[in-house]
């Protein structure tokens, strides 16, 4: 770190934004609050990710899962960036590695919806807002988001929607290979309905010592199921998974997720509702010659 950089770390003032998701879990940011200024405009460019700090790293601990309506957030410790996505459009970016922007992969994006504000509204530092939303007209359904992400600096406010949803861990075994899904139990089963007959649902993170970075599942519906895998960097390297669809055993309250562990494969069973998705996983998710095919 150079002397100026130094210097700021010092002088930038610490700020958290918190927030009690009861019953699933508290999401706590920790962030330095950089004082706006007007030069910045003229650095702006499209695919430039700002991460929220200046010279301190943030921190990010999120307990339960996020759900945006664009994008999932599993449990676990990220830092953030301001992603500039042209036309001043701009998204949140959810990195894996909480103290270290340079490692690891990005997690997930959320795009944001942006106001400008008057001069005299100008906030002279970033500031990062975790707060309930106020019940708007028309907000009778129980699955309108309940919670709001507001980043304001400068002239721009930055609003974003979002749920939350416990995560569940569930371990198996296939072959020599131990993993663990670690799945988002959402309660909004019409909903999930919905998105499944539409296009697809993201279920679950795949973790395991035979994989270099975790791997996401994604739930496509239809009498002919399919469950997507996306593994390696930036999820470049798909692995397709046809199942059955069928009516479940036991019928859920929410999205569950039960292993049966085997030898040549592992039986998943996606329940929604009465509907059930079942899979046989391979060994070859943990094989890296598949990464390579």
């Amino acid at each position: 770190m150079s002397l100026g950089a130094a210097l700021l770390a010092l002088t930038l003032p610490a700020a958290t934004a918190e927030l009690n998701a009861k019953p699933h879990g508290r999401i706590k940011v920790d962030y330095g609050a950089a004082q706006w200024q007007e030069a910045w405009e003229e650095r702006i460019f499209d695919g430039m990710i700002w991460r929220l700090s200046a010279a301190n790293p943030n921190r990010a601990v999120v307990e339960p899962a996020l759900l945006f309506d664009d994008a999932v957030v599993f449990p676990g410790t990220y830092n953030l960036g301001l992603a500039h996505r042209g036309d001043d459009q701009w998204g949140l970016v959810f990195h894996s590695d909480g103290l270290n922007w340079n490692a690891g992969p990005c997690e997930a994006e959320t795009r944001f919806a942006r106001e400008w504000l008057e001069e005299e509204d100008l906030v002279p530092r970033l500031t990062i807002d975790l707060s309930r939303r106020r019940p708007t007209t028309g907000d009778g359904d129980a699955n309108v988001d309940p919670y709001q992400w507001t980043i304001d600096l400068g002239p721009r406010h930055l609003t974003k929607s979002f749920r939350t949803a416990r995560a569940a861990e569930v371990k198996g075994k296939v072959g020599k290979h131990r993993f663990t899904f670690t799945t988002v139990e959402r309660e909004d089963l019409d909903a999930v309905r919905r998105e499944l007959e539409e296009d697809e649902v993201v279920v679950a993170r795949v973790e395991s010592k035979d994989l270099e970075l975790p791997a996401r599942a994604h739930l496509r519906g239809g009498e002919t199921c399919q469950l997507v895998i996306w593994r390696g960097e930036d999820w470049a390297a798909p692995l397709f998974l046809d199942g059955q669809a069928g009516q479940a055993q036991k019928p859920s309250e929410h999205l569950d997720l039960s292993i049966e562990s085997g030898r040549d494969a592992a039986t998943l069973t996606f329940t929604v509702g009465e509907d059930a998705y079942v899979f046989d996983l391979p060994p070859k998710l943990f094989e890296k010659k598949s990464l390579d095919d």
